[in-house]
């Protein structure tokens, strides 16, 4: 009876330890919480103003000037807006090109063969969330569960095309 009662014991000690691990790993797993952002990069705009005049950029483009369609993007908390867009770069392979730098963070020199300068001395990638043009470089900018960001091929000042 005595050993009846000990191997019980100990099938309900391995039960309630396996229940334990998983109980632990799944906690473990959930500390990365997953979030959500609507993510687009897009010339639209620069092509529908002529902006873009050079025949070989615009015939590397897509003719509705939309590189990445608005979707909805998973990405962890802690990951910047330019983790996000280097994570979608490599899935979709698209070409990109950035310089780092210790003082001002990622600057975006050219995405999907558009650089900087083609549509003028005042032109190059811009992001925006929701709606508005962060002072931040792309690589210190921290994104929230559902916000929108945007990559446009626009002004480098203050007077954007098509601005609001």
């Amino acid at each position: 009876m005595l050993k009846k009662f000990k191997t019980k014991g100990v099938l309900l000690l391995f039960a309630f330890s396996v229940l334990l691990f998983a109980c632990c790993n799944t906690n473990s797993q959930n500390n990365t919480q997953k979030l959500l952002c609507t993510f687009e990069i897009s010339c639209k705009d620069a092509l529908e103003a002529g902006i873009i005049t050079n025949d070989e950029i615009t015939e590397l483009l897509p003719s509705d000037g939309i590189i990445y369609y608005s979707e909805n993007v998973e990405f962890s908390d802690g990951q910047s807006v330019f983790d996000i867009l280097l994570n979608i770069s490599k899935n979709q392979k698209i070409p990109f090109e950035f310089v780092k730098s210790t003082y001002t963070g990622v600057y975006i020199e050219g995405i999907a063969n558009l650089y900087e300068f083609d549509g003028g001395s005042n032109y190059g990638w811009l992001y925006s969330v929701n709606g508005e043009y962060p002072s931040l470089s792309c690589s210190s900018y921290f994104p929230k569960d559902k916000d929108v960001i945007t990559f446009e091929y626009n002004r480098s000042n203050s007077q954007q095309i098509n601005s609001k």
